[in-house]
């Protein structure tokens, strides 16, 4: 399968911003110079055990007090194996109305749900605030490399229980920015993975509250495939 030009750059370049284990004084160091967090979410295989045609479905639900709550799917479909092994990747991005184009992930190891998610995420959180989006990525990936709760978990996948590891982090409570960010201030992310789970990522759920702790957005996204 020949792959534009353009989806090598635009691969690169969402991976560059978002692949927050690495920043740019540290991407040549070992892996295990990271955090637990990171190791696992940025630098461990997630899709180069899958064949090429495997197809991996998730469902995005988002419950708002704004009015703006919907759901939908996204399905990430391995193409081809790319350079070292690694996968090409296309990702049907919602349906209908909501369906937006993402270019083909070009050889990549990590699952680029969870890139999408971060994606979609920041960028919400700038519009809503006029901020800047480079300022809510740089508080997750402190949070993931400094203050991330990882601890074993385990979770029903159809009719089989499934172990795995549940990320936790609350990267805006300590933000020296806070009075100007207040709403996301008690912000939460989980991450719940597994190497029993194709693609790796089975949930990511990031939740804001008020000042009262009253839920205001939640978004959970899932896997809805097999073990």
């Amino acid at each position: 399968m020949r792959i534009s030009a353009r989806s090598r750059y635009l691969t690169n370049y969402l991976l560059a911003g978002l692949a927050v284990a690495l920043t740019a004084a540290g991407e040549s160091a070992h892996p295990q110079q990271f955090s637990r967090a990171n190791t696992l979410l940025f630098m461990t295989d997630h899709v180069v055990d899958l064949p090429a045609s495997t197809i991996l479905p998730y469902h995005l639900t988002r419950i708002s007090t704004l009015g703006d709550g919907f759901e939908d799917d996204i399905t990430v479909r391995l193409i081809s194996v790319g350079d070292d092994g690694a996968r090409n990747v296309a990702v049907d991005y919602f349906t209908g109305p909501r369906e937006r184009s993402v270019p083909t992930f070009v050889g990549v190891r990590g699952n680029p749900v969870l890139t999408l998610f971060l994606q979609r995420d920041i960028n919400e959180m700038a519009r809503q605030s006029r901020g800047r989006p480079r300022h809510f990525q740089t508080r997750i990936k402190r949070a993931l490399e400094e203050s991330a709760r990882v601890e074993d978990t385990r979770f029903e996948l159809g009719d089989r229980e499934l172990a795995g590891q549940k990320i936790t982090i609350d990267p805006f409570r300590n933000d020296p920015d806070r009075g100007r960010y207040e709403k996301f201030a008690d912000k939460t992310y989980e991450f719940i993975v597994s190497p029993e789970v194709p693609g790796f990522i089975f949930q990511i759920r990031s939740r804001t509250v008020d000042a009262d702790g009253k839920e205001m957005i939640l978004e959970v996204l899932e896997f809805r495939g097999k073990a």
